[in-house]
């Protein structure tokens, strides 16, 4: 009951605050998606914002068809407006569909991605990212009913041990590596954001020191507390609209710190990682 209160009344605010911005018609749309497409700098960021803010009201009727899930109704809106913003970047006017059209599959797949991650049992970030170079090894072969592990291992530079631990304990998820909803040839993981990714893989205890460090070594002082408040490092994990509370920022705001925290956050345990790696195989 507690966390259903919280989704209506931070529904009911988010309403409020995407209801004054005006539905597009088709030709403005189309005007908007060439400034994307065609311009550079501040106008293609300002056609971008604009495509978007017009249409946070489908991601919601959209995220409100997941609420069976065990994501608030919060996260379920913040995922699906990372696929509408994916969908303002790639859509093509030229194509002949409408942009509502094309942006609810990229906010369902972004949406799916998010509630099938947050099922999905975390292993540890070494253990993730040992994955993720036997997986795309030139000679891992998924078919095969037996890898060659010590051609992998020569690959990767990854002890045949990991390998062999890393294949036993894979956890089957929606792969990243499924195609993309538009039909390019880009994967989901190629264009969905990565951030989630490392969501709860940060709260993995072996992980937590390494994190910390990372953590002090590649963020500000801003970046350090939105996302030591999000996953909860010094106590209660806490949402976008509480930590915007105590900052004097909007939810939104404090999305974009925390989106370019991760990222930098990322890049920062992935070196940190591969350098242990390659330590650990010399």
């Amino acid at each position: 009951m507690n966390r259903s209160r919280m989704s209506t009344a931070y529904l009911d605010n988010y309403l409020n605050d995407i209801g004054k911005f005006a539905l597009l018609t088709a030709e403005e749309e189309i005007a908007l998606s060439k400034a994307i497409r065609e311009g550079e700098g501040e106008e293609a960021t300002r056609a971008e914002i604009k495509l978007v803010e017009a249409n946070l009201r489908l991601a919601v009727s959209v995220a409100k068809r997941w609420q069976h899930t065990h994501l608030n109704m919060e996260e379920l809106i913040s995922a699906g407006n990372e696929g509408l913003q994916i969908a303002a970047k790639r859509y093509d006017y030229r194509k002949g569909t409408r942009f509502s059209t094309y942006a609810t599959q990229w906010i369902e797949q972004s949406i799916r991605v998010a509630a099938n991650q947050a099922h999905t049992v975390r292993v540890p970030i070494r253990r993730s990212y040992q994955l993720h170079k036997v997986l795309t090894a030139p000679s891992y072969n998924e078919d095969a009913p037996r890898q060659d592990v010590e051609q992998i291992a020569r690959e990767t530079n990854l002890r045949v041990s990991d390998i062999c631990y890393v294949l036993r304990n894979r956890v089957t998820e929606l792969s990243l590596d499924s195609p993309a909803c538009d039909g390019s040839d880009e994967s989901v993981g190629g264009v969905i954001p990565e951030e989630r990714c490392l969501r709860e893989e940060l709260m993995q205890s072996e992980d937590l020191a390494l994190v910390r460090k990372a953590l002090a070594e590649c963020l500000d002082e801003r970046q350090q507390f939105v996302l030591k408040q999000r996953f909860g490092f010094d106590g209660p994990k806490a949402t976008l609209k509480a930590i915007g509370d105590q900052i004097g920022l909007t939810h939104e705001r404090v999305r974009k710190i925390e989106q370019n925290a991760l990222a930098s956050l990322r890049l920062k345990l992935r070196e940190t990682l591969q350098a242990a790696l390659d330590l650990e195989a010399a």
